[in-house]
């Protein structure tokens, strides 16, 4: 599962997100950020451990 991480929020709808990737190819280990519309961003739970 690949994951990624949001960076600071948008105050305005308008606005883009930036978004980076665990990638270990990286020394940090994220991507470099991408910018992403907000309606491409989608809310994505993980389900609870037992």
């Amino acid at each position: 599962m690949r994951r990624e991480r949001l960076g600071a929020h948008t105050p305005e709808p308008q606005d883009d997100y930036s978004v980076l990737f665990e990638d270990t190819s990286y020394a940090d280990g994220y991507s470099p950020p991408l910018n992403v519309a907000q309606r491409y961003v989608v809310a994505c739970k993980e389900p609870k451990k037992k």
